[in-house]
């Protein structure tokens, strides 16, 4: 529970999508150092971790080493080792000043296809269960065994934003605005292009007036360790809902989805993209040809005025009170001037797995605000339609 104070309040972060692909980073500020670095925000893991080249933790006079390491790997095969040491955290907006001591930071030395270029770090906004760490018999940095990391015990360490908001600096929620899962190009400065950019709202949302419009739509966070929801039906426009299960064999939790931040696509199990394929088709064959095409790497340019005539695709969750529906709308499932070329993209796939992963292309239809101080701790997820630039 957040301990009440006068610093306890909101703070807009302004974030931008041209550092990571079409994800979202934040600028915090590490230690000592004067320096900004970028983390990519991702609801869908829950470390605090920063590339070495970007923050040297033998530069930082606020810097304590810890006897923790971490090992943390992600669905697409990515991921990092790092030693952990505890300093200073901050995030700013403009004056606006938030700062925390003895924030476990992993410092990462060993990577695979992460951090490169203005892409610095992660943060990661999930749950405790999601942050463990190994504890070794002496400190881990300047160095440690990368090779024994996974013989040491196993502790679960306080993510960042837990600590914020258990420090009373922030309330227990955060709010995510953003528009886009990929770059849009085709303008003279993609980072000006106000279809990049995007606000982080750490301890609050719903005071933001100006992110959104009309009343929220709230779905249940079924466990504390993703950001877990449930969906009960599918279906494309006016097409009959087809069933979802409730539970995933693989995690046995009674969860079949995911809301996640870090993942640049809608990603539905393989079953229930074959279904929606179906519904696409029986609306107009032509739609399944263009996805097709668009999957298969074909360059593919569609115009607003093309994509409007494609239909909507209906989500139904779990909400407190009953159902709710919630929507992916064709100008986020297709995502215009999605390379230098203004290739359109079409933002959905499949996995193996029985689990949805539902990533910006779903976030980008609404003003999201996470909060965890609901539902006796477990949370919930309120939606709205977010405004749009002119």
């Amino acid at each position: 529970m957040t301990k009440k104070g006068k610093r306890s309040k909101p703070i807009k972060i302004a974030i931008t999508n041209i550092y990571a692909d079409g994800c979202y980073t934040a600028p915090i500020y590490i230690g000592s150092h004067k320096k900004p670095v970028n983390v990519f925000l991702d609801t869908g893991s829950s470390s605090l971790a920063v590339n070495k080249e970007r923050y040297d933790p033998a530069k930082d006079s606020l810097m304590k080493p810890t006897n923790l390491a971490q090992y943390v790997t992600y669905l697409d095969g990515s991921g990092w080792k790092a030693a952990v040491v505890k300093t200073r955290v901050a995030v700013r907006h403009f004056k606006d000043k938030r700062r925390l001591d003895n924030v476990c930071v992993s410092v990462v030395d060993e990577q695979k296809d992460m951090f490169d270029g203005e892409n610095q770090g992660i943060l990661g906004l999930a749950y405790v269960s999601l942050n463990a760490a190994y504890e070794y018999k002496k400190p881990t940095w300047p160095s440690f065994n990368h090779e024994t990391i996974e013989s040491n015990p196993v502790i679960d360490i306080k993510p960042y934003f837990t600590q914020l908001e258990e420090s009373g600096t922030t309330p227990n929620k955060f709010a995510f605005y953003t528009l886009r899962s990929e770059i849009q190009y085709g303008s003279k400065n993609i980072a000006t292009n106000p279809w990049n950019k995007g606000y982080l709202v750490l301890g609050g949302g719903e005071e933001y007036t100006s992110l959104y419009k009309g009343r929220f739509k709230e779905a249940i966070v079924q466990h504390d360790v993703y950001y877990n929801t449930n969906m009960t039906s599918l279906r494309v426009g006016a097409s009959k809902p087809i069933r979802i299960p409730s539970s995933t064999k693989k995690s046995g939790l009674n969860s079949n989805s995911i809301v996640d931040s870090g993942t640049a696509t809608v990603s539905f199990p393989k079953w229930l993209y074959k279904k929606m394929l179906h519904q696409f088709r029986a609306l107009n064959p032509e739609f399944v040809k263009t996805i097709n095409r668009s999957v298969n790497y074909d360059d593919i340019t569609l115009s607003e005025s093309a994509i409007k005539k494609w239909p909507k695709i209906y989500l139904t969750m779990e909400g407190e009170s009953g159902d709710i529906e919630l929507t992916v709308s064709p100008q986020t499932y297709w995502q215009t001037g999605y390379t230098e070329d203004c290739v359109t993209g079409f933002c959905i796939d499949f996995e193996e797995d029985d689990q949805t992963i539902l990533g910006l292309p779903f976030m980008n239809n609404y003003y999201c605000i996470f909060d965890r101080s609901a539902d006796d701790g477990l949370g919930v997820i309120r939606f709205a339609r977010p405004k749009l630039p002119k």
